[in-house]
């Protein structure tokens, strides 16, 4: 939600967009916990605060794989699994990257 915003959010307004089913003390509360883990932050905006996420969608993907990865009990091994069953395409982006990184 926050990560395809034009602009910091509201509290309301993020509940507007999940389609009104949560109350907005539900909304402000999730919004205070993702600024808690470092993933959103906030700025006055109005009477209030507006929420805006830290990092982009694909950094924060990433950061959940390497997660991953390390719970593997032989991480290279998780790697070689992963990278092996990747469809062609993304084996060859993959390899880009590992170029362009490396």
């Amino acid at each position: 939600m926050l990560w395809s915003a034009d602009e910091p959010l509201m509290p309301f307004q993020v509940q507007q967009r999940l389609g009104g089913g949560l109350a907005q003390s539900t909304v402000a509360t999730t919004l205070l916990r993702l600024m808690d883990k470092g993933l959103a932050d906030r700025a006055p905006r109005g009477k209030g605060f507006g929420y805006r996420a830290l990092r982009r969608a694909e950094d924060h993907a990433a950061v959940q794989m390497v997660a991953l990865v390390r719970r593997g009990e032989n991480p290279d091994d998780v790697l070689r699994c992963f990278a092996s069953q990747l469809p062609a395409g993304y084996q060859r982006v993959l390899r880009e990257a590992l170029t362009v990184s490396g």
